[in-house]
């Protein structure tokens, strides 16, 4: 019996040391029973108080450009800069709930469950600094003052409390994710949560214009140029970084394909393993495109001879016009009822009628390398003066040689991904307003639009009068083609 009972306390002991192990390999981090349920358990909080989850499938959400579907109906995000719209009705509170998870190199990911466990960054991929760093949120609410949120792994955020109930209240939520796009930081949207009354509005009206910039620069910041454009030409804008992207097809130095960040992600949960952006709002009015200085910089890397760069530059051209050109296609309307082929990836700006009217502005990128600067700008000038000779006159190289100097860049950096002045954002967004303008339609922040008042007198004649003045002009014409007036 003794030694029965030894053994039985020694497979206890190891038991317990091995379950020891287990904890401190996994780093899982228990919750302090002393702390609020609303904080450790927001969702189940909110359903014991009677709150009603409204998710991101609800067609009520109006969703700017580069957010994909999830087969659970949720959104996810991979842009720097874009944002989701709705308005809110019947209620008095407003929860926000998201996730920030990684994605590198593979597919798609859902967010750990309880997002205090260091470990679910290991299984997804994620050093844990990248998750860290965070998101920025920033919501408004109708007449309410801009806030900003800082958002890490899975938050629900509490937006408002105190609404009006019979009243409706637009809410405005812009995502800035970390600047760069080769951590893979990816933003969930799982929906919001309102009084169990509340329900969302559907908008019917078209939604505010809005500008895609497509730049190697920082457009996480409020003062980059895009941000300072939109604001000035009164829009909206969406940033797609494309920092360690090229258009061409090689990989090396970890630069990846641009097409498939632009147009879609691979998603193995699709028949096909491809899910495209679908855009539930209207198309870009215009389009930035600051693209090549990846490819730029490997066309020039050392070894390499002339006749290989005049090759490399021919083959960018001919890549960079068939990405216009994938824009100019998909901007199309398409019947609803026919679905999409999940097999091909540019099924973005489906709600555009007018794709040849929307005006794309090809810039050089902003880099201090003088030898990538003068290759790019021949590529860009070329890019559009090809474009344009197909026909395609809303394709316009902006140039910028003059608008950034050396000074304008911050001390220390090679490149000028990110790194430009604040007065550098601010002379590009004007320049870049002065050419949008004359382009565009009808935008309430251009001069170039504004109806002058007509000061004179309009005399409108009766029907006698206007006979007799026809009369007029057909004997005056007459007499004009007999040669009876001369010269004169």
């Amino acid at each position: 019996m003794k030694a029965l009972s030894l053994s039985k306390l020694l497979w206890t002991g190891l038991a317990l040391f091995a379950l020891l192990l287990w904890l401190a390999s996994n780093v899982v981090v228990v919750a302090d029973l002393r702390q609020p349920l609303r904080d450790v358990y927001p969702t189940m909080f909110l359903m014991r108080q009677g709150f009603s989850h409204i998710p991101a499938s609800n067609p009520a959400y109006k969703f700017g450009s580069h957010w994909q579907h999830a087969l659970d109906g949720r959104r996810s995000t991979s842009a720097s800069d874009t944002y989701v719209e709705v308005t809110v009705a019947n209620t008095s509170c407003v929860y926000l709930e998201v996730s920030l998870y990684c994605r590198r190199n593979g597919p798609s990911s859902p967010p750990a469950p309880n997002a205090r466990h260091v470990s679910s960054m290991r299984d997804h991929g994620c050093d844990s600094d990248v998750l860290q760093s965070g998101a920025r949120l920033r919501v408004k609410i109708q007449d309410r003052t801009e806030r900003e949120y800082h958002v890490t792994h899975g938050k629900t955020v509490k937006l408002a409390c105190g609404l009006a109930q019979d009243q409706a209240h637009h809410i405005r939520i812009r995502a800035l994710l970390p600047s760069d796009p080769s951590k893979g930081v990816r933003l969930k949207f799982d929906g919001l949560w309102l009084n169990r009354e509340g329900y969302l509005v559907r908008a019917l009206a078209a939604g505010q214009p809005y500008i895609e910039v497509a730049s190697a620069t920082n457009l996480s910041i409020p003062s980059s140029y895009p941000s300072l454009l939109a604001s000035r030409l009164n829009m909206s804008h969406v940033g797609i970084d494309t920092r360690n992207k090229c258009l061409s097809a090689h990989s090396e130095g970890g630069c990846s394909d641009l097409r498939s960040h632009h147009f879609g992600s691979r998603n193995t949960c699709t028949p096909l393993g491809f899910f495209s952006h679908r855009f539930d709002v209207e198309a870009p009015s215009a389009h930035i495109l600051e693209l090549g200085e990846s490819d730029a910089l490997h066309i020039l890397r050392p070894g390499v001879t002339e006749d290989q760069v005049g090759q490399a530059v021919d083959a960018l051209v001919k890549q960079y016009r068939a990405f216009i050109h994938s824009i100019r296609a998909t901007a199309h309307e398409y019947a609803s009822g026919h679905g999409i082929a999940m097999n091909v990836i540019e099924t973005s700006y489906a709600y555009n009628s007018d794709s040849m009217a929307t005006p794309i502005l090809l810039l050089v990128p902003f880099t201090r390398s003088r030898q990538a600067r003068q290759l790019l700008r021949s590529i860009v000038s070329r890019t559009a003066q090809e474009a344009r000779t197909d026909g395609d006159l809303y394709v316009v190289w902006a140039d910028t040689e003059r608008w950034v100097t050396k000074d304008d860049m911050l001390r220390g950096n090679d490149s000028a991904a990110g790194q430009l002045s604040d007065h550098a954002h601010t002379k590009i967004a004007f320049g870049l307003s002065e050419i949008l303008c004359p382009l565009m339609p009808v935008v309430a922040g251009c001069h170039y639009h504004v109806p002058r008042k007509y000061d004179g007198e309009l005399h409108l004649p009766d029907a006698a009068g206007m006979g007799r003045l026809l009369e007029e002009r057909k004997l005056a014409l007459i007499k004009e083609r007999l040669g009876i007036f001369g010269a004169s």
